[in-house]
């Protein structure tokens, strides 16, 4: 498929169109990521704040680059896509590096602050057909995965009826999840529910306290062993009770962030089997061509 002759709404379910790779410094017979794992034990990336063009082009081409070298299962990326909504040259720009991902690797995406905007909320409609649902779930090798859609529980009306949607979805899925005998429940947000720890002050980069907790909550009920996200343009970890809460580095562009200077950007790898969940953040620089976790 030509991908240099589609528009961005033919990129809507991204995954699969295109296999163009991008010269990377990794060895020239880059293995399997995954190579050596048992039969339902694989490995996934987590990336974030790609944010085309705060964050360049060229960052985001070497983070599809080494995926489709190293060979994840799939990839999720964690919100801001694009550093403006409407900012149709970034949105092409951004798909069609997309595009290049190989076929035999899912893209999901999760809906950041800066991929539409809370007071427009057309904009939501906009976001779906460029990068598809803003909330969804699905399985992989007997696994769940829960991406949730966090701006609107950071700015909005608890009375608004797509908060309100959300909310109802989430524990329904939740609650649904709890009877296939999943090995592992995971979730995706943008915003992080706490850098530090789980009871921390709000601020600009977390969840609301009050909405967090009761999120922190139904993430117990139902089993969640962990929650990526974004937004912070860093990496930092905290745990509530055995829940962990990983925020994962920009993709794209790194801010210096509690009193540290910026780290190199890059993703973070997963390793998920029956036993529970491993992880490993690796700036461009560190990624060799085969990854023992």
């Amino acid at each position: 498929m030509d991908t240099k002759k589609l528009n961005r709404r033919d990129f809507i379910k991204v995954a699969g169109i295109g296999a163009a790779g991008v010269g990377l410094p990794l060895q020239a017979n880059a293995a399997n990521l995954c190579c050596g794992l048992a039969k339902k034990d694989f490995c996934y990336f987590v990336m974030a704040d790609p944010q085309l063009f705060w964050g360049s082009k060229e960052s985001w081409e070497k983070a599809i680059g080494f995926a489709n070298k190293l060979r994840p299962d799939f990839v999720v990326v964690c919100g801001d896509m694009v550093n403006q909504w409407n900012d149709e040259k970034a949105i092409d720009a951004y798909l069609e590096v997309a595009g290049r991902l190989r076929e035999d690797i899912t893209l999901y995406h999760v809906c950041g602050n800066h991929d539409y905007s809370i007071s427009e909320p057309q904009s939501l409609a906009e976001y779906q057909l460029n990068y598809g649902q803003p909330w969804y779930s699905f399985e992989h090798k007997n696994n769940f995965f829960v991406m949730f859609e966090s701006t609107m529980i950071k700015y909005g009306d608890e009375n608004w009826h797509l908060y309100k949607w959300q909310m109802r979805w989430l524990e329904n899925t939740l609650k649904n999840s709890q009877e296939k005998g999943y090995d592992n429940i995971t979730v995706y947000t943008h915003y992080p529910l706490a850098l530090r720890k789980a009871d921390e002050e709000d601020e600009y980069f977390n969840l609301p306290k009050e909405r967090r907790m009761k999120l922190l909550e139904m993430f117990h009920r139902y089993n969640v062993k962990a929650v990526f996200s974004g937004h912070f343009h860093h990496n930092t970890y905290a745990k509530d009770g055995d829940l962990e809460l990983i925020t994962t580095n920009s993709s794209g562009i790194a801010l210096p962030q509690m009193g540290n200077e910026p780290q190199p950007i890059g993703f973070r790898v997963v390793k998920m089997s029956a036993k529970g969940l491993e992880h490993k953040y690796y700036s461009y620089e560190e990624l060799p061509s085969k990854i023992t976790l």
